[in-house]
C-alpha cells in the first residue's frame, strides 16, 4: 500500500464549531507511492485539501496529473472541488531546478482561486503556514455554513 501517515489531535482553543467539537484528523500521503484506492480512500469525509506539489522542473507533468486526478475522484465521491478548501504547497523551494511560483501557479492555481505556500517540508519552512491556512479555510468555509 504506500506510506500514509496519520496524525489526530484536537488543538487548545478550537473549541464547537456550529455546535460541533472541532477535532483535527491529519493524513499525509505520498501519492507517487500510494495506490489510487489508497488516495481515493484518503478523500473520504476531506474538509479539507493541502496539495503538496515538488517544485522541481521535471515534476510539473506528474504534479498537474495528480491534481486532475484528485479532482476527479472528488467528483466522483460527490464533492465539488472547486468550493472544497484548498491550499497549494510548493515544496523543495530550495532546489535550484525548482521552478518559478508563478510558473507554478500558472499550471496549478491560475485563477489564484486557492492561497499557496512557499515550502521546504525537509527543514519544515513554510509547513505550519501550510496547515494554518488550509485550517483556516475549513473553518470560514464551517461557520459560512458549507
Amino acid at each position: 500500500m504506500g506510506r500514509t501517515d496519520s496524525f489526530d489531535f484536537v488543538p487548545p482553543g478550537l473549541g464547537e464549531i456550529r455546535g460541533f467539537k472541532s477535532r483535527i484528523h491529519l493524513f499525509v500521503l505520498v501519492v507517487h507511492v500510494a495506490s489510487e484506492n489508497t488516495r481515493r480512500l484518503m478523500l473520504k469525509g476531506v474538509d479539507g485539501v493541502i496539495f503538496v506539489a515538488d517544485s522541481q522542473r521535471q515534476c510539473a507533468e506528474d504534479n498537474l496529473s495528480s491534481l486532475e486526478e484528485m479532482e476527479r475522484n472528488l467528483v466522483d465521491m460527490g464533492y465539488d472541488p472547486v468550493k472544497l478548501p484548498r491550499v497549494y504547497s510548493y515544496n523543495k523551494r530550495d532546489l535550484p531546478d525548482a521552478l518559478p511560483v508563478e510558473e507554478l501557479e500558472k499550471q496549478l492555481n491560475p485563477q489564484r482561486k486557492y492561497p499557496s505556500f512557499e515550502t521546504i517540508a525537509s527543514q519544515g519552512v513554510g509547513v505550519l503556514a501550510s496547515l494554518k491556512g488550509v485550517l483556516r479555510a475549513i473553518l470560514l468555509d464551517a461557520t459560512q455554513g458549507g
